[in-house]
């Protein structure tokens, strides 16, 4: 008969104890996909933030011009070695990465708070970030020390010289003058009369390049009386100022015939989230080909563990980035390589929030710091 109660007050307070656990409050957290219902009752969203890499390159950009006169230039420059097609190459100058947090929209959850609760049971309190991450539950007041969130600045570094031939486009027509001779017969004497006809006709191009390389001799013959003192006259300072001026006409009179090359400094700037399972990606790509490749190389240590499930009651989501290599190469040639924490490249964890003041990250959303009460 003892034993009996003793079993049934046992059985009792079992059942309070069940009736306890069911009646108290959950916060339910549900991650948000396509095909989630529409949030019922009072809540809130948050994100998890993903790693997007702003990679700064600087190129050279080469550019070789065919002359416009390069059939001539062995006849009248008596040279062969010179541009015979048209072509651009690039020579990557420098390259930086700088990673960016931005949210993920994959990654995005939904806190339903209980609609029924006891009068001195309190919801847990949750605070976020200006992206939407999180950045306490339960603790407000010790936050830790966020960085800021750096501004997207870009530096452009230009040099370009003029890709057109300066005397190219010099005037193209000369004067023709054909002679008419008129007779005119007056009984037994012939008178002739001549008649002087002009007009203007296009030059050839065996023409214009004769006509260029005579202004290179009358180029060269006056840089040689102005260095020899043949005017008789002290320029002074002057005289380097218009020796530059006449070497500078000489060469582009060259370029007519031997072609030219000009250099052209470019920045680009490339934001490229990357995806897991990726481990070379091309990210810049030249008309002619060339292409600036992104190598990725994740630490293989997250890939035991298992991702978390798509919902559950008083727990929230956190993310444990994967330090990856990260390469910047071009032509064969490395220009950068660092260990880069990426977020999205990682996994998604949980962490009970009952009874604890947890601290996240809001540039990775990974949880830096958990007390239980």
């Amino acid at each position: 008969m003892k034993t009996h109660i003793i079993l049934r007050s046992i059985f009792f307070l079992v059942v309070i104890a069940g009736l306890t656990v069911i009646g108290k409050a959950q916060v339910m957290v549900t991650k948000v996909v396509p095909e989630s219902p529409a949030p019922v009752g009072g809540g809130l969203f948050y994100t998890l933030p993903k790693t997007v890499l702003k990679v700064n390159l600087v190129f050279e950009k080469i550019a070789r011009q065919k002359g416009p006169l390069s059939a001539y230039a062995a006849e009248y420059m008596g040279v062969s070695d010179i541009i015979l097609t048209s072509e651009s190459t690039f020579r990557l100058l420098d390259a930086g990465i700088e990673p960016l947090p931005v949210s993920d929209p994959n990654e995005m959850y939904y806190v339903q708070f209980p609609a029924d609760k006891a009068k001195d049971e309190l919801n847990p309190v949750f605070h976020l970030a200006e992206n939407g991450a999180l950045l306490s539950i339960n603790d407000n007041e010790n936050l830790p020390m966020a960085k800021p969130f750096p501004e997207l600045q870009q530096t452009i570094l230009f040099k370009k010289e003029s890709e057109s031939f300066d005397y190219e486009a010099s005037y193209n027509k000369r004067k023709k003058m054909d002679t008419v001779v008129r007779k005119i017969s007056i009984d037994t004497m012939t008178i002739n009369r001549f008649l002087f006809k002009t007009n203007w006709v296009d030059k050839s191009e065996k023409e214009r390049a004769e006509e260029a390389a005579q202004q290179i001799a009358k180029i060269r013959e006056a840089r040689y009386n102005l260095l020899t003192g043949y005017h008789e006259v002290n320029f002074g300072e002057s005289l380097q100022y218009m020796d530059n001026q006449l070497k500078k006409m000489e060469q582009d009179y060259l370029e007519l015939f031997l072609g030219k090359e000009t250099s052209t400094i470019i920045a680009q700037t490339v934001f490229y989230s990357p995806q897991k399972g990726e481990k070379q990606v091309p990210i810049w790509k030249s008309s002619e080909g060339e292409t600036v490749l992104l190598e990725l190389n994740a630490d293989a240590i997250l890939k035991g563990l298992t991702e978390a499930p798509i919902s559950g009651s008083n727990i929230v989501y956190y993310r444990i980035p994967a330090q990856t290599f990260v390469k910047v190469s071009f032509k064969g040639d490395i220009y950068f390589n660092q260990l880069i924490p990426i977020n999205q490249l990682g996994i998604v964890s949980t962490a009970h929030i009952s009874k604890a003041r947890l601290h996240f990250d809001p540039r990775s959303g990974s949880l830096i710091s958990m007390v239980k009460e």
